[in-house]
Protein backbone atom coordinates (compact mmCIF):
# COMPACT_ATOMS: atom_id res chain seq x y z
CA UNK A 1 0.00 0.00 0.00
CA UNK A 2 3.01 2.23 0.42
CA UNK A 3 4.24 1.77 -3.38
CA UNK A 4 0.52 2.62 -4.37
CA UNK A 5 0.54 5.78 -2.04
CA UNK A 6 3.57 7.02 -3.64
CA UNK A 7 2.46 6.59 -7.26
CA UNK A 8 -0.74 8.41 -6.68
CA UNK A 9 1.21 11.34 -5.00
CA UNK A 10 3.20 11.14 -8.18
CA UNK A 11 -0.02 11.42 -10.23
CA UNK A 12 -1.51 14.23 -8.19
CA UNK A 13 1.27 16.64 -8.11
CA UNK A 14 3.13 16.05 -11.06
CA UNK A 15 1.07 15.33 -13.71
CA UNK A 16 -0.76 18.81 -13.30
CA UNK A 17 2.66 20.98 -12.78
CA UNK A 18 3.43 19.56 -16.29
CA UNK A 19 -0.05 20.00 -17.68
CA UNK A 20 0.43 23.54 -16.41
CA UNK A 21 3.77 24.42 -18.33
CA UNK A 22 1.45 23.01 -21.44
CA UNK A 23 1.29 26.48 -22.75
CA UNK A 24 4.79 27.65 -22.22
CA UNK A 25 6.43 24.52 -23.28
CA UNK A 26 4.24 22.70 -25.46
CA UNK A 27 4.26 18.94 -23.44
CA UNK A 28 2.84 16.16 -25.34
CA UNK A 29 0.44 14.97 -23.69
CA UNK A 30 -1.93 11.57 -24.32
CA UNK A 31 -4.45 8.84 -23.86
CA UNK A 32 -5.56 6.10 -25.86
CA UNK A 33 -6.28 2.28 -24.70
CA UNK A 34 -3.06 1.65 -27.15
CA UNK A 35 -0.29 3.64 -24.71
CA UNK A 36 -2.32 4.56 -21.52
CA UNK A 37 -2.07 7.81 -20.23
CA UNK A 38 1.39 9.45 -21.96
CA UNK A 39 3.23 12.40 -21.14
CA UNK A 40 6.37 14.11 -22.59
CA UNK A 41 8.18 16.81 -22.09
CA UNK A 42 8.82 19.41 -25.12
CA UNK A 43 12.02 18.43 -25.38
CA UNK A 44 12.55 15.18 -25.37
CA UNK A 45 14.41 14.67 -22.44
CA UNK A 46 12.06 12.70 -20.60
CA UNK A 47 8.51 11.27 -20.65
CA UNK A 48 6.51 8.44 -18.85
CA UNK A 49 3.22 6.68 -19.23
CA UNK A 50 1.25 4.66 -16.72
CA UNK A 51 -1.30 2.32 -17.28
CA UNK A 52 -3.06 -0.45 -15.38
CA UNK A 53 -4.88 -3.68 -16.14
CA UNK A 54 -7.79 -5.37 -14.19
CA UNK A 55 -8.98 -8.57 -14.09
CA UNK A 56 -12.50 -9.30 -12.53
CA UNK A 57 -13.22 -13.07 -12.11
CA UNK A 58 -16.89 -14.87 -10.79
CA UNK A 59 -17.35 -18.88 -10.88
CA UNK A 60 -17.94 -21.94 -9.15
CA UNK A 61 -16.83 -25.40 -8.89
CA UNK A 62 -18.83 -28.43 -8.63
CA UNK A 63 -17.18 -31.93 -7.45
CA UNK A 64 -18.43 -34.48 -9.56
CA UNK A 65 -19.41 -36.70 -6.76
CA UNK A 66 -20.60 -34.28 -4.56
CA UNK A 67 -18.81 -35.18 -1.35
CA UNK A 68 -17.92 -31.25 -1.13
CA UNK A 69 -20.72 -28.21 -1.02
CA UNK A 70 -19.92 -26.04 -4.47
CA UNK A 71 -17.34 -23.61 -4.00
CA UNK A 72 -18.34 -19.84 -5.36
CA UNK A 73 -15.50 -17.80 -6.21
CA UNK A 74 -15.23 -13.90 -6.27
CA UNK A 75 -11.69 -12.45 -7.38
CA UNK A 76 -9.79 -9.71 -8.24
CA UNK A 77 -7.50 -12.01 -10.35
CA UNK A 78 -5.10 -9.31 -11.32
CA UNK A 79 -4.86 -5.52 -10.64
CA UNK A 80 -1.83 -4.36 -11.86
CA UNK A 81 -0.14 -0.43 -12.35
CA UNK A 82 2.77 -0.40 -14.41
CA UNK A 83 4.69 2.60 -15.23
CA UNK A 84 6.89 3.24 -18.84
CA UNK A 85 9.63 6.06 -19.05
CA UNK A 86 12.76 7.36 -20.49
CA UNK A 87 14.96 9.74 -19.32
CA UNK A 88 17.27 11.26 -21.43
CA UNK A 89 17.54 8.71 -24.07
CA UNK A 90 14.60 6.67 -25.09
CA UNK A 91 17.22 3.93 -25.89
CA UNK A 92 17.55 3.73 -21.85
CA UNK A 93 13.68 2.68 -20.38
CA UNK A 94 12.28 2.17 -17.03
CA UNK A 95 9.41 0.07 -16.02
CA UNK A 96 7.89 -0.52 -12.64
CA UNK A 97 5.20 -3.12 -12.09
CA UNK A 98 2.78 -3.50 -9.02
CA UNK A 99 1.00 -6.08 -8.94
CA UNK A 100 -2.29 -7.32 -6.62
CA UNK A 101 -2.88 -11.37 -7.24
CA UNK A 102 -5.25 -13.10 -5.31
CA UNK A 103 -4.95 -10.52 -2.58
CA UNK A 104 -1.21 -10.31 -2.07
CA UNK A 105 0.57 -7.23 -3.13
CA UNK A 106 3.76 -7.39 -4.27
CA UNK A 107 6.21 -5.13 -6.61
CA UNK A 108 7.01 -7.67 -9.27
CA UNK A 109 8.83 -5.52 -12.27
CA UNK A 110 11.61 -3.21 -10.96
CA UNK A 111 13.71 -2.62 -14.07
CA UNK A 112 16.18 -0.96 -16.95
CA UNK A 113 15.65 -1.41 -20.39
CA UNK A 114 19.06 -0.22 -22.60
CA UNK A 115 18.11 -0.83 -26.29
CA UNK A 116 21.74 -1.08 -27.27
CA UNK A 117 21.37 -1.84 -30.84
CA UNK A 118 18.51 -2.62 -33.32
CA UNK A 119 18.91 -6.33 -32.47
CA UNK A 120 20.76 -6.11 -29.13
CA UNK A 121 18.37 -5.31 -25.96
CA UNK A 122 19.74 -5.76 -22.05
CA UNK A 123 17.33 -5.79 -18.82
CA UNK A 124 18.59 -5.03 -15.87
CA UNK A 125 16.81 -5.51 -12.45
CA UNK A 126 13.86 -7.53 -10.78
CA UNK A 127 12.38 -8.95 -13.53
CA UNK A 128 11.20 -12.33 -15.80
CA UNK A 129 13.97 -15.21 -16.14
CA UNK A 130 14.02 -16.98 -19.15
CA UNK A 131 11.70 -19.53 -19.24
CA UNK A 132 9.03 -21.33 -21.45
CA UNK A 133 6.80 -19.20 -23.84
CA UNK A 134 3.82 -18.67 -21.97
CA UNK A 135 5.26 -17.67 -18.68
CA UNK A 136 6.64 -14.52 -20.38
CA UNK A 137 3.63 -13.49 -22.00
CA UNK A 138 2.32 -11.06 -20.43
CA UNK A 139 -1.44 -11.83 -18.33
CA UNK A 140 -3.07 -8.94 -20.51
CA UNK A 141 -2.79 -11.07 -24.00
CA UNK A 142 -3.74 -14.40 -22.77
CA UNK A 143 -6.41 -16.56 -24.87
CA UNK A 144 -7.42 -18.84 -21.94
CA UNK A 145 -8.49 -16.83 -18.33
CA UNK A 146 -5.29 -18.18 -17.17
CA UNK A 147 -2.06 -19.62 -17.59
CA UNK A 148 -2.20 -23.15 -18.33
CA UNK A 149 -1.42 -25.52 -15.01
CA UNK A 150 1.57 -26.80 -16.46
CA UNK A 151 3.02 -22.79 -17.12
CA UNK A 152 1.60 -22.16 -13.59
CA UNK A 153 3.30 -25.22 -11.98
CA UNK A 154 6.91 -24.86 -13.54
CA UNK A 155 7.90 -21.30 -13.98
CA UNK A 156 10.75 -19.75 -12.58
CA UNK A 157 9.34 -17.08 -10.85
CA UNK A 158 10.60 -13.72 -10.70
CA UNK A 159 14.32 -12.68 -9.72
CA UNK A 160 17.18 -9.97 -9.59
CA UNK A 161 19.46 -10.12 -12.48
CA UNK A 162 19.94 -9.07 -16.33
CA UNK A 163 18.47 -10.29 -19.47
CA UNK A 164 19.98 -10.12 -23.08
CA UNK A 165 18.36 -10.40 -26.11
CA UNK A 166 19.79 -10.54 -29.32
CA UNK A 167 17.93 -10.98 -32.87
CA UNK A 168 19.45 -12.23 -36.16
CA UNK A 169 17.29 -12.26 -39.68
CA UNK A 170 18.56 -15.05 -41.67
CA UNK A 171 17.63 -14.64 -45.71
CA UNK A 172 14.60 -12.46 -46.38
CA UNK A 173 12.09 -13.63 -43.28
CA UNK A 174 13.77 -16.22 -41.02
CA UNK A 175 14.35 -14.74 -37.74
CA UNK A 176 16.08 -16.17 -34.71
CA UNK A 177 15.92 -14.76 -31.20
CA UNK A 178 18.38 -15.75 -28.30
CA UNK A 179 17.99 -14.79 -24.98
CA UNK A 180 20.49 -15.19 -22.07
CA UNK A 181 19.60 -14.32 -18.57
CA UNK A 182 22.13 -14.41 -15.33
CA UNK A 183 20.20 -13.65 -11.54
CA UNK A 184 20.69 -14.23 -7.95
CA UNK A 185 18.02 -17.48 -8.42
CA UNK A 186 16.25 -16.20 -4.69
CA UNK A 187 13.54 -14.58 -5.87
CA UNK A 188 11.89 -11.41 -5.32
CA UNK A 189 13.61 -8.63 -3.08
CA UNK A 190 16.31 -10.59 -2.00
CA UNK A 191 19.07 -8.16 -1.79
CA UNK A 192 21.83 -11.44 -1.87
CA UNK A 193 21.71 -14.97 -2.72
CA UNK A 194 22.15 -17.57 -0.15
CA UNK A 195 23.57 -20.56 -2.79
CA UNK A 196 24.74 -20.25 -6.45
CA UNK A 197 23.35 -18.09 -9.09
CA UNK A 198 20.72 -18.94 -11.63
CA UNK A 199 21.12 -19.64 -15.51
CA UNK A 200 19.28 -19.41 -18.17
CA UNK A 201 19.16 -19.61 -22.45
CA UNK A 202 16.37 -19.64 -24.43
CA UNK A 203 16.10 -19.47 -28.59
CA UNK A 204 13.13 -18.92 -30.48
CA UNK A 205 12.86 -19.69 -34.45
CA UNK A 206 10.60 -17.78 -36.95
CA UNK A 207 11.00 -19.62 -40.22
CA UNK A 208 7.87 -16.92 -41.44
CA UNK A 209 9.13 -13.92 -40.67
CA UNK A 210 7.59 -11.91 -37.21
CA UNK A 211 4.15 -11.70 -36.66
CA UNK A 212 1.84 -9.05 -36.81
CA UNK A 213 1.92 -6.63 -33.59
CA UNK A 214 4.73 -9.00 -32.10
CA UNK A 215 1.67 -11.50 -31.94
CA UNK A 216 4.14 -14.64 -30.94
CA UNK A 217 3.49 -13.13 -27.09
CA UNK A 218 -0.09 -12.50 -28.32
CA UNK A 219 -2.14 -15.78 -27.85
CA UNK A 220 -5.29 -14.76 -29.98
CA UNK A 221 -5.07 -14.23 -33.65
CA UNK A 222 -6.56 -10.82 -33.63
CA UNK A 223 -4.65 -9.72 -36.73
CA UNK A 224 -5.84 -12.66 -38.73
CA UNK A 225 -2.10 -13.42 -40.35
CA UNK A 226 -2.33 -13.10 -43.98
CA UNK A 227 0.20 -15.80 -44.45
CA UNK A 228 0.83 -18.74 -41.96
CA UNK A 229 3.61 -17.34 -39.33
CA UNK A 230 5.60 -20.20 -36.86
CA UNK A 231 7.66 -19.54 -33.84
CA UNK A 232 9.63 -22.60 -32.39
CA UNK A 233 11.05 -22.17 -28.83
CA UNK A 234 13.05 -23.83 -26.41
CA UNK A 235 14.68 -23.14 -23.38
CA UNK A 236 16.71 -24.38 -20.11
CA UNK A 237 17.19 -23.14 -16.88
CA UNK A 238 19.46 -23.92 -13.60
CA UNK A 239 19.30 -22.63 -9.80
CA UNK A 240 22.22 -23.74 -8.42
CA UNK A 241 22.29 -23.93 -4.35
CA UNK A 242 18.54 -22.47 -4.96
CA UNK A 243 17.55 -21.52 -0.98
CA UNK A 244 13.48 -23.17 -1.38
CA UNK A 245 11.30 -23.53 2.08
CA UNK A 246 10.47 -26.86 2.65
CA UNK A 247 7.64 -27.99 4.62
CA UNK A 248 5.97 -31.61 6.43
CA UNK A 249 4.94 -32.78 9.48
CA UNK A 250 6.31 -32.35 13.08
CA UNK A 251 7.12 -29.96 15.31
CA UNK A 252 7.10 -27.06 13.19
CA UNK A 253 5.10 -27.38 10.30
CA UNK A 254 7.24 -24.75 7.63
CA UNK A 255 10.87 -24.66 8.19
CA UNK A 256 13.33 -22.61 7.37
CA UNK A 257 14.85 -24.15 4.03
CA UNK A 258 17.90 -25.51 2.66
CA UNK A 259 19.73 -25.10 -0.65
CA UNK A 260 18.92 -27.18 -3.50
CA UNK A 261 19.48 -27.35 -7.29
CA UNK A 262 17.19 -27.23 -9.93
CA UNK A 263 16.58 -27.14 -13.75
CA UNK A 264 13.76 -27.03 -16.17
CA UNK A 265 13.45 -27.85 -19.85
CA UNK A 266 10.68 -25.76 -21.61
CA UNK A 267 9.96 -26.74 -25.35
CA UNK A 268 7.03 -24.71 -27.04
CA UNK A 269 5.33 -23.36 -30.33
CA UNK A 270 2.90 -21.10 -31.55
CA UNK A 271 1.10 -21.32 -34.87
CA UNK A 272 -1.18 -18.86 -36.78
CA UNK A 273 -2.99 -18.13 -39.77
CA UNK A 274 -6.40 -16.49 -41.20
CA UNK A 275 -7.84 -16.07 -37.64
CA UNK A 276 -6.45 -19.48 -36.23
CA UNK A 277 -4.07 -19.89 -33.30
CA UNK A 278 -2.38 -22.95 -31.85
CA UNK A 279 0.28 -22.82 -28.99
CA UNK A 280 1.71 -25.95 -27.43
CA UNK A 281 3.81 -26.39 -24.40
CA UNK A 282 5.92 -28.93 -22.40
CA UNK A 283 7.92 -28.01 -19.35
CA UNK A 284 10.25 -30.60 -17.17
CA UNK A 285 11.80 -29.49 -14.47
CA UNK A 286 13.84 -31.36 -11.35
CA UNK A 287 14.51 -30.37 -7.67
CA UNK A 288 17.53 -32.56 -7.14
CA UNK A 289 16.37 -32.77 -2.76
CA UNK A 290 12.72 -32.99 -3.12
CA UNK A 291 12.19 -35.16 0.12
CA UNK A 292 14.45 -35.06 2.97
CA UNK A 293 14.07 -37.41 6.18
CA UNK A 294 15.36 -36.06 9.64
CA UNK A 295 15.22 -36.37 13.34
CA UNK A 296 14.33 -33.58 15.31
CA UNK A 297 14.10 -33.65 19.06
CA UNK A 298 12.26 -37.43 19.66
CA UNK A 299 10.35 -36.78 16.00
CA UNK A 300 11.21 -38.69 12.90
CA UNK A 301 10.15 -35.92 10.07
CA UNK A 302 9.71 -36.35 6.63
CA UNK A 303 9.93 -33.22 5.31
CA UNK A 304 9.49 -31.86 1.26
CA UNK A 305 10.69 -28.93 -1.26
CA UNK A 306 7.53 -26.40 -1.99
CA UNK A 307 9.13 -26.58 -5.30
CA UNK A 308 7.24 -29.06 -7.23
CA UNK A 309 9.50 -31.14 -9.70
CA UNK A 310 7.49 -32.98 -12.62
CA UNK A 311 6.65 -32.67 -16.33
CA UNK A 312 3.76 -31.69 -18.50
CA UNK A 313 1.98 -30.67 -21.83
CA UNK A 314 -0.48 -28.07 -22.56
CA UNK A 315 -1.62 -27.45 -26.30
CA UNK A 316 -4.68 -25.15 -26.50
CA UNK A 317 -5.87 -23.05 -29.92
CA UNK A 318 -8.89 -20.99 -31.06
CA UNK A 319 -11.10 -19.73 -34.01
CA UNK A 320 -12.66 -16.69 -34.76
CA UNK A 321 -15.99 -17.30 -35.96
CA UNK A 322 -16.64 -13.52 -36.32
CA UNK A 323 -14.36 -10.22 -35.59
CA UNK A 324 -14.70 -10.21 -32.04
CA UNK A 325 -15.76 -13.89 -31.02
CA UNK A 326 -13.31 -16.65 -30.39
CA UNK A 327 -14.12 -20.17 -29.71
CA UNK A 328 -11.12 -21.95 -27.49
CA UNK A 329 -10.46 -25.20 -26.44
CA UNK A 330 -7.14 -26.46 -24.03
CA UNK A 331 -5.98 -30.34 -22.90
CA UNK A 332 -3.47 -29.44 -20.52
CA UNK A 333 -1.45 -32.52 -18.94
CA UNK A 334 0.09 -32.11 -15.33
CA UNK A 335 2.26 -35.36 -14.14
CA UNK A 336 4.32 -34.07 -10.77
CA UNK A 337 6.77 -36.30 -9.18
CA UNK A 338 4.60 -38.89 -7.37
CA UNK A 339 6.62 -39.50 -4.01
CA UNK A 340 6.70 -35.52 -3.35
CA UNK A 341 3.12 -35.63 -4.26
CA UNK A 342 2.27 -38.28 -2.23
CA UNK A 343 3.85 -36.72 0.80
CA UNK A 344 2.56 -33.87 0.59
CA UNK A 345 -0.99 -35.58 0.22
CA UNK A 346 -1.61 -34.03 -2.97
CA UNK A 347 -2.72 -35.28 -6.79
CA UNK A 348 0.10 -37.30 -8.37
CA UNK A 349 -1.74 -36.21 -11.93
CA UNK A 350 -3.94 -33.81 -13.41
CA UNK A 351 -5.72 -33.74 -16.34
CA UNK A 352 -7.47 -30.46 -17.36
CA UNK A 353 -10.25 -30.11 -20.23
CA UNK A 354 -11.10 -26.43 -21.16
CA UNK A 355 -13.86 -25.05 -23.68
CA UNK A 356 -13.88 -21.60 -23.74
CA UNK A 357 -15.26 -18.11 -25.61
CA UNK A 358 -13.47 -15.44 -25.98
CA UNK A 359 -15.54 -11.86 -27.04
CA UNK A 360 -12.75 -9.00 -27.86
CA UNK A 361 -14.45 -5.56 -27.14
CA UNK A 362 -11.58 -3.81 -28.39
CA UNK A 363 -8.57 -6.17 -28.60
CA UNK A 364 -6.93 -7.48 -25.71
CA UNK A 365 -7.88 -4.17 -23.99
CA UNK A 366 -11.31 -4.66 -23.29
CA UNK A 367 -12.85 -8.65 -23.45
CA UNK A 368 -15.08 -10.94 -21.59
CA UNK A 369 -14.32 -14.45 -21.31
CA UNK A 370 -15.80 -17.35 -20.03
CA UNK A 371 -14.57 -21.00 -19.67
CA UNK A 372 -15.98 -24.26 -18.92
CA UNK A 373 -13.21 -26.76 -17.34
CA UNK A 374 -13.43 -30.24 -16.21
CA UNK A 375 -10.46 -31.13 -13.62
CA UNK A 376 -9.86 -34.87 -13.45
CA UNK A 377 -6.90 -35.36 -10.14
CA UNK A 378 -4.85 -38.83 -9.33
CA UNK A 379 -3.85 -39.58 -5.86
CA UNK A 380 -1.26 -42.02 -4.24
CA UNK A 381 -3.58 -43.29 -1.31
CA UNK A 382 -6.54 -41.51 -1.30
CA UNK A 383 -9.66 -41.57 -3.89
CA UNK A 384 -9.74 -39.86 -7.74
CA UNK A 385 -11.61 -36.50 -7.36
CA UNK A 386 -13.17 -34.86 -10.76
CA UNK A 387 -14.65 -31.02 -10.49
CA UNK A 388 -16.04 -29.11 -12.58
CA UNK A 389 -15.67 -25.45 -12.52
CA UNK A 390 -17.12 -22.41 -14.67
CA UNK A 391 -15.42 -19.32 -14.69
CA UNK A 392 -16.08 -15.68 -16.06
CA UNK A 393 -13.63 -12.98 -16.58
CA UNK A 394 -13.29 -9.04 -17.40
CA UNK A 395 -10.38 -7.88 -18.34
CA UNK A 396 -9.31 -3.88 -19.21
CA UNK A 397 -6.28 -3.15 -19.73
CA UNK A 398 -4.60 -0.04 -21.25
Amino acid sequence: MYILRILFLLFVFLVPEMVSAQATESAKITLSPEKGFYVESADGFMGFKISTRLQQQFGFTVPMDYSDAVQPNFLMRRARIRIHGYFYDKKLTYFVQTQMDKGNFTLSNAEFRWKATDNLQLNFGQLWPVGGRQFRTVSEAFQMIDRSPVSRSYWPGYDIGMIAQYNLEIGKKSLVKSYLSITHGEGMNKPSAEGGMAYGGRLEWLPFGTFAEGGDYRESDLYHEETPKLSLGGAVYYNQDAYVQIGGQGPNNLWKGQEDDISALYLDGVFKFNGLSILAEYADRKVDQEIIEQVVGDFFVQSYSLVVGGSGFSVQGGKFISPKTEPTLRVSLLNPHDNLQAAKAQFTQQNTYTLGLNHFLRGHHLKLQFELNLLNEEYAAAKDKMYLQVLTQFSISF
